[in-house]
């Protein structure tokens, strides 16, 4: 059901095509090529100037540069109510609907007491690792560290259907504080300094991209920078990972020491 247009505006109304109403002005023609569109010019011309009735600013498109000019007031926004050290930052690119979201978590200052104090023993940290992986601590070995967050890999075999085996490695990171932040499998975990993060970035996404049927499925990258966790997790392109590696890390120092975890996208479940 159409509803037809008011008589105190019908004149300034004009349609072409399947659509008409009684009283307005219908533009003829099969196609945009033999249109004469001369009278709504003319028309338009003659028309009082558009009156402002709001003011304000809307960030249009849904480019990298968008959320880059916003990235750093997210981030401080979540810092002002929560612990600095603990803020990660996630982008997410959701193609289906064109956006970017860049989201920033952190905990609460309710905790500045407990992450102000020395944390755990290196020995109860591996306990703590092994024990989410149900293995001895024996068995449970140290990959990387960054003074905040370490490593810890556990090799295993299951059973694959009946008559196979698998080799699974599964990964803990845990903070000084013995909490567990991320947990996954068969992971490529990557020391390197800040300056070299490029070059780190590009060979992970060389060795760990899926080229199928489909297309080339990405890997999923997290770079540990102190107790921060940066997820590219879910990019699209090599390119969205690498400009968004560019803004997070474009103020690091070089010498900064930089973990990274790397799985291939059928293997991002958690460990």
């Amino acid at each position: 059901m159409h509803v037809p247009p008011k008589d105190s505006y019908k004149d300034r109304v004009y349609t072409t095509g399947a659509a008409g109403y009684t009283g307005c002005t219908h533009i003829k023609g099969e196609s945009e090529d033999n249109k004469d569109f001369s009278a709504i010019i003319e028309h338009a011309k003659k028309c009082k100037a558009p009156t402002e009735i709001e003011t304000g600013e809307i960030v249009g498109g849904f480019a990298h540069a968008q959320v880059f000019a916003l990235a750093d007031k997210i981030v401080e926004a979540v810092k002002s109510g929560a612990n600095p050290d603990s803020v990660e930052v996630k982008i997410e690119v959701d193609t289906q609907q064109n956006k970017v979201r860049a989201i920033a978590i952190g905990t609460t200052e309710l905790r500045t007491k407990e992450l102000a104090g020395s944390g755990k023993s290196e020995e109860e940290l591996k306990e703590i690792a092994a024990k989410s992986v149900g293995a001895d601590t024996n068995d449970v070995e140290k990959v990387a560290d960054n003074g905040m967050m370490k490593v810890y890999i556990y090799h295993t075999v299951t059973k694959s259907f009946v008559f196979f085996k698998k080799k699974v490695d599964m990964l803990r990171l845990v903070d000084k504080d013995g909490v567990i932040r991320l947990q996954r499998k068969n992971a490529a975990v990557v020391e390197c300094q800040a300056g070299e993060w490029k070059a780190k970035v590009k060979y992970l996404l060389n060795e760990y991209t899926v080229h199928a049927d489909g297309g080339a499925e990405i890997p999923n990258i997290y770079i540990i920078l102190g107790k921060r966790i940066i997820d590219f997790a879910g990019m699209q392109s090599n390119e969205q990972i690498l400009s968004l590696c560019e803004v997070e890390l474009a103020n690091v120092p070089a010498d900064e020491k930089l973990i990274m975890i790397c799985t291939r996208t059928t293997e991002n479940a958690r460990g």
